[in-house]
């Protein structure tokens, strides 16, 4: 009797052993779950709004980097590159050749020897309409700016709206985005030629600002909205 007695505890004690397991075994799915379905709504990140901390870092990249891209253009023109040499030619994105002095170009060691730019992909808004994030033209025009014609300018396009807000705080101590209509950003990459009839930047709100961030409100990429971070690399 004593020893039925034993062997029913033994069993009786495995059994609740092996249940208390088997929650654990659960508890331990339903948290990977949770963290593979938080990994993949960040990376997805279309929707995904940055912290406050998180957007005014990549806010600060953005503008470091469009410091350089504007350090190396000047490089090349105090060494006597034309405004019509300057050559944005990578080895990433195609259509930017513009001769074959490498002394003009900003992204060869001979040149302004930089990095193509790289953002992280979280920086961007998957929402917006599909446009080129990186581009460099002369069909925009800053009023107040140079001569009143059309600048060269490097755009970091499509990007998430409170890394604009924090750019041009950083910028302009105001998070208030410039605002416009009428910007045409990417459409034409730069080989040396500028727009005789630019586009207005922000539709004027970028009034002499060399730098900041623009919400484009109606007709982006053909329709839409986006938010766009430019710098002003050569003045006109």
């Amino acid at each position: 009797m004593n020893v039925m007695s034993t062997h029913t505890k033994k069993s009786t004690i495995r059994q609740n052993e092996s249940g208390v397991v088997f929650v654990y075994i659960l508890l331990a799915i339903a948290l990977f779950a949770a963290l593979s379905y938080a990994v993949s709504d960040n990376k997805g990140g279309s929707t995904n709004i940055f912290t406050d901390e998180q957007a005014r870092l990549a806010a600060q990249e953005i503008i470091d980097y469009g410091n350089n891209v504007a350090n190396a253009v000047q490089k090349l023109r105090l060494r006597g590159c034309s405004e019509t040499e300057i050559s944005f030619q990578n080895n990433v994105v195609s259509g930017y050749n513009n001769g074959t002095n490498t002394t003009c170009q900003v992204f060869h060691e001979d040149g302004g020897n930089i990095n193509f730019p790289t953002f992280n992909e979280t920086s961007y808004d998957l929402n917006a309409p599909v446009i080129d994030r990186i581009s460099f033209n002369g069909d925009n025009q800053i009023i107040d700016n140079g001569s009143g014609d059309s600048e060269l300018i490097f755009f970091n396009s499509a990007i998430k709206q409170n890394i604009c807000e924090n750019i041009n705080n950083i910028l302009h101590d105001n998070q208030a985005a410039f605002t416009g209509g009428d910007i045409t950003v990417g459409s034409t990459k730069f080989t040396g030629s500028y727009s005789g009839s630019p586009d207005t930047m922000c539709g004027g709100s970028a009034d002499s600002t060399t730098t900041g961030c623009c919400h484009e409100t109606v007709g982006c990429g053909g329709g839409g909205e986006c938010y766009h971070f430019y710098q002003v690399l050569l003045a006109r």
